[in-house]
C-alpha cells in the first residue's frame, strides 16, 4: 500500500511534464527565432507569413491570422483592424498565441 501512492505520484508527474516543457519549444520550432509569425487558422495550420522582428517599427498588415508567435526580442501588439486600432493583445518576446481571440488583421513593432 505504502509502494501505491509515491509510484502513482510520480506517474502524475512524468505525465505533466512533458506537456509544460514542449510547449515553448514547439512554437519556437514552427516560428525561427528572431521572427513574427501568423497562420491563417488555429493551432498553427494554414501557410505559415513570417516577418523578421528587426523591421522599422510601425504598424504592419499581414494576411489574416488566427494563430500568432513572436520569437522576437521585443513585444509586438496585434490588432483586429488594419490600422492598429481597436481590440488588441500583446504578445511578450518568444510567446505565442494558439487562438487569437478575432482575426489578427495588423501589429506593430515598438519604437
Amino acid at each position: 500500500m505504502k509502494l501505491r501512492v509515491p509510484a502513482l505520484a510520480g506517474v502524475i508527474l512524468a505525465a505533466t511534464l512533458p506537456l509544460s516543457a514542449t510547449a515553448p519549444a514547439h512554437a519556437a520550432s514552427k516560428c525561427p527565432r528572431d521572427y513574427i509569425c501568423g497562420w491563417p487558422k488555429p493551432h498553427m495550420h494554414g501557410k505559415k507569413d513570417q516577418w523578421f522582428d528587426q523591421m522599422s517599427p510601425g504598424c504592419y498588415r499581414p494576411n489574416t491570422s488566427r494563430s500568432v508567435s513572436n520569437q522576437g526580442r521585443s513585444h509586438v501588439t496585434f490588432y483586429n483592424h488594419a490600422g492598429c486600432h481597436g481590440s488588441h493583445f500583446t504578445l511578450k518576446s518568444h510567446t505565442h498565441s494558439n487562438k487569437t481571440p478575432w482575426k489578427v488583421r495588423a501589429f506593430r513593432l515598438p519604437r
